[in-house]
């Protein structure tokens, strides 16, 4: 998981009432730091949810609030402001191609993955569609987030869905069968069957022959063999001690 500093921001609009749908990509237009960044936003009114600069990724503003970074509005199921997690690159160098660092590049291939992780999407796209990761220019008239940046969206988009299929939790496994009740069940209305396992057993339509009953102690304990069950009162005073506590096993 990459590391990411928090440098927040206000301006946003609280909430996501349309969800997220997108991860926008941008680039900043200057060979910026992630702090210097941040004092550009603040002083424009405007907002990234992330930038990464230079080895950095700053968190300007939390994904649960709207950016202010697409120019498309808020509140109207704007793609950008009100549908997307925006983030930023750093350049490298300046015009025409706005080149960024590929250590910037490859944090993006991180952050777009864990965001993509944490929004549920099992592959991304790079069409305006749920889950894709789309660009400023997608949704305004503006070339950002550059030559460069575009260049690389393929690569982005085949790497990321790599992470993705190699991280996608498992299906699930199907339920469990039922386990097997292993003690019979406690017979309701003991003082109507006055002290008699026989009866005991019969209340919970149970077999109460002498040769079931011996299987029952031999599971239980009370002997070691079939043969030594001899049906006296005390073996059936256990075997009827251990069925109204819930603990006679079955045999």
């Amino acid at each position: 998981m990459p590391r990411i500093i928090q440098n927040a921001i206000r301006n946003f609009t609280s909430g996501r009432p349309f969800g997220i749908s997108f991860i926008m990509l941008h680039h900043v237009a200057g060979n910026l730091t992630a702090a210097q960044i941040a004092s550009v936003l603040r002083a424009r009114g405007v907002s990234y949810h992330y930038a990464i600069a230079q080895g950095v990724i700053a968190q300007f503003v939390n994904i649960l609030n709207r950016a202010w970074h697409a120019g498309d509005g808020i509140g109207n199921r704007s793609i950008g402001n009100d549908r997307s997690i925006s983030i930023a690159l750093s350049n490298s160098g300046g015009a025409p191609n706005w080149p960024v660092r590929d250590v910037d590049f490859e944090l993006c291939v991180e952050l777009v993955t864990l965001k993509a992780r944490g929004q549920g999407w099992r592959s991304v796209t790079n069409r305006i569609l749920p889950g894709g990761v789309i660009t400023h220019g997608d949704v305004r008239a503006t070339a950002c987030p550059g030559p460069d940046v575009r260049r690389r969206i393929p690569e982005l988009i085949r790497r990321v869905n790599a992470n993705l299929a190699t991280t996608a939790p498992p299906a699930p496994r199907p339920p469990a069968p039922p386990a097997p009740n292993r003690y019979f069940p406690i017979p309701a209305r003991p003082h109507n069957f006055n002290g008699s396992i026989v009866a005991a057993l019969n209340r919970i339509n149970t077999n109460s022959s002498f040769a079931n009953r011996a299987r029952i102690a031999v599971a239980n304990g009370i002997v070691r063999r079939t043969q030594d069950f001899r049906g006296t009162a005390n073996q059936n005073t256990r075997m009827l001690n251990l069925l109204m506590q819930g603990r006679l096993r079955r045999p």
